[in-house]
């Protein structure tokens, strides 16, 4: 079939007869006419088509096909922009010279646009082209030149962002992501200086920052600047400090001030942040440690896995646990699975099972069927006689599905279901 056949039958007015082509395409033609073809339909009226054509192009990815794609990141919509630029990336090293002109594009949405694509490609040769916009007269291309920089991670022009930092506070955040982003080459002593920004938003980027830094020095520095960041910033100041304590638990300095920091952060909107408050709690492992984490159990299955590793090694837990669902500070349903995940780690002494049986059977009636389900097997497979009260309590229950298990429960043991309590 000829080039111009291909294009005539791409050209077609129904939708599928154009997908047909681009398949016939694909299948048939030389690298030329499917770049020249495909080109045509990656702005189509129809989705299905438009994917098409980006597929073949991703494939071909030569510079031919780039350069084609290229001119389509000017495109007035969003759709076929976006569209553009992710074949642009997955063709990688071919489509960096066919942005290169862009860079300077008469227009700043297409400069901007160029520059977002080339920080994931491999670009780094064009770092300078790139820097020279942090000049830009368009607020929008400066950032995106300060982002494609640390993306690149041009340390060459760290002078060059350092002295954008005081001249233009919009693009602060970005600068400091950018320095951060050079690995063992970062400034830490900038990255400290822009922890005491008074705009938290810059504060919060440098934590960040120094949140992806190695070099033990930076605990030193995060202990000294704890205290006058801004609240939105501590929770990633934490983390970091917990991170590096862990890391080098050798040398782990965790002052008792933080302590009341930790606590606060098991309020924090974010799971993964609350999760770290447990981790850093394990070095203030007190009685004021565990009530703070039981107020807490059962928002979230994940910290409550994170709290339970944590308790693990809080002596006596089973007593303090008790005290705090008579305390109220817990519910028993929420209590529960610490209680049993305990026992079935062997982490409750044997002279306290006797307890541990009273407290789950005075509690039965006001946990989930799935909790008392858990406890009536937990003590089947313990086969401890002091929980054989346990099953008991199942076989009394009035929901079929308790009370079904706990008379398999007790088949299995040989008790006699006539004890039921």
């Amino acid at each position: 079939m000829t080039f111009e056949q291909f294009i005539a039958r791409i050209e077609h007015a129904d939708a599928f007869e154009r997908l047909e082509a681009l398949d016939a395409l694909g299948m048939e033609a030389d690298a030329h006419t499917v770049a020249q073809a495909a080109a045509r339909l990656l702005a189509d009226e129809d989705p299905g088509v438009r994917e098409e054509a980006a597929m073949l192009l991703e494939n071909l990815a030569t510079a031919e096909a780039a350069v084609l794609v290229v001119p389509y990141i000017a495109s007035d919509d969003i759709r076929v922009r976006n569209l553009a630029g992710e074949v642009l990336v997955k063709m990688g090293a071919p489509a960096v010279e066919a942005l290169a002109p862009a860079i300077d594009d008469d227009h700043h949405d297409v400069r901007k646009f160029a520059i977002d694509v080339l920080a994931q490609l491999p670009a780094q040769h064009l770092a300078g082209r790139i820097a020279a916009h942090l000049d830009d007269h368009d607020d929008n291309v400066v950032l995106a030149a300060v982002d494609a920089l640390g993306d690149l991670r041009a340390v060459e022009h760290h002078d060059a962002l350092r002295v954008l930092y005081d001249r233009h506070p919009l693009a602060r955040p970005g600068i400091v992501a950018a320095l951060g982003a050079f690995g063992s080459e970062a400034d830490l002593s900038f990255l400290e200086h822009a922890l005491a920004d008074e705009d938290p938003v810059v504060q919060y980027a440098a934590a960040e920052a120094l949140a992806q830094q190695h070099d033990p020095e930076v605990l030193d520095l995060l202990l000294r600047k704890i205290d006058g960041v801004d609240p939105m910033a501590r929770p990633i100041v934490l983390s970091s400090i917990i991170k590096f304590n862990e890391m080098h638990p050798d040398r782990a300095v965790m002052p008792e001030s933080i302590k009341g920091y930790l606590l606060e952060m098991f309020d924090d909107f974010d799971l993964e942040y609350r999760c770290a408050a447990v981790h850093g709690l394990q070095f203030f492992l007190d009685g004021e440690t565990v009530d703070g984490m039981m107020a807490r159990a059962g928002q979230d299955d994940m910290l409550d896995v994170e709290m339970f590793k944590t308790l693990a090694a809080y002596p006596d837990i089973f007593h303090r646990i008790v005290e705090n669902v008579e305390a109220g500070r817990v519910t028993a349903q929420n209590a529960m699975g610490f209680v049993l995940g305990f026992l079935a780690q062997q982490l409750i002494p044997e002279e306290d099972i006797d307890e541990v049986s009273r407290f789950v059977t005075a509690q039965f009636e006001a946990l989930d069927a799935e909790t008392k389900v858990a406890a009536i097997g937990l003590s089947q497979n313990l086969q401890h006689p002091a929980l054989h009260v346990v099953i008991h309590a199942g076989l009394a229950d009035l929901d079929a599905e308790v009370n079904e298990f706990a008379a398999d429960a007790a088949y299995a043991l040989s008790l006699d279901p006539s004890r039921a309590a």
